[in-house]
């Protein structure tokens, strides 16, 4: 922190002197993203940077990219795609392009940069896992299945950076018992999530007042779509009038991602239901 302190520090200084330099805007950009400044402020430095146009130390293609990634994190999916456009294949375009892509309903176009990712960089679990999560696909198309093919393959290696692949993957296995073992995998090696608790409820690897005490927990995220799924899966009148009695005393926040892109578009905080 304090190196990345001293770096502002300087940065501001150099652009008292130079606003428009397009190294220091970038090297600016990137600091405040790491400190966690607003996007909008990353976002003005790399418009500045680019606008400018003369790097001598930075690559105006990686400033292309951090501005196509900030621009798809803040709901401007379309934008991002053109600045994408051009750029070489890496495994951060690559991701940027599979979410771009599925904020704006181009499954097919997610589906291709997914699996280019995990042809190109085997080791990169993200563009799958946002592919996968995006939505339910009871009914695979061929193009599908060659993408979860390509996932299992590499799943080994994929786990290792993110074992939400494995709850993420869960769904498609060949079996019911592949499907258990992945979500059992998964919560063996202390990985929590909603998605993980629904599917070992969904699987039978759980109670249904388990499942509700650790949808409301409030030890992970949960959206309005979990709890709607937590509430289809409830077998009798008995255990959603549970389910309700337990919500009544939950606090916390559920939030909205209608999309499935992984960008909630609200969150609503709750205190006593």
């Amino acid at each position: 922190m304090g190196y990345q302190a001293e770096a502002v520090e300087l940065t501001d200084e150099a652009l008292e002197f130079w606003p428009s330099d397009s190294d220091a805007n970038y090297l600016r950009a990137l600091t405040g993203a790491s400190l966690g400044e607003p996007p909008a402020s990353s976002i003005a430095r790399l418009e500045t940077a680019l606008a400018s146009a003369d790097f001598r130390l930075y690559r105006r293609d990686d400033a292309r990219l951090m501005y196509a990634s900030l621009l798809s994190r803040t709901r401007r999916p379309e934008e991002a795609l053109r600045f994408l456009s051009g750029l070489p294949a890496s495994a951060e375009s690559l991701f940027v392009e599979t979410t771009a892509r599925l904020a704006v309903g181009d499954d097919s176009g997610a589906r291709a940069a997914a699996l280019s990712s995990l042809r190109r960089y085997p080791v990169d679990p993200r563009p799958l896992v946002a592919w996968l999560r995006s939505r339910p696909r009871p009914i695979r198309t061929a193009a599908d299945a060659e993408l979860v093919a390509a996932g299992f393959a590499a799943i080994d290696d994929l786990k290792e950076i993110d074992g939400s692949v494995l709850v993420a993957l869960a769904p498609y296995a060949a079996t019911t018992e592949a499907s258990r073992f992945l979500v059992r995998e998964f919560r063996a090696t202390g990985g929590a999530s909603a998605d993980a608790t629904l599917l070992a409820l969904e699987l039978g690897l759980l109670s249904e007042d388990r499942a509700v005490r650790e949808i409301l927990s409030g030890a992970y995220p949960v959206s309005a779509a979990h709890l709607e799924r937590l509430h289809a899966a409830l077998s009798s009148d008995g255990a959603r009038g549970r389910f309700f009695a337990s919500f009544a005393a939950f606090e916390g926040d559920i939030f909205e991602d209608s999309n499935g892109d992984g960008l909630p578009e609200s969150t609503v905080s709750y205190k006593g239901g």
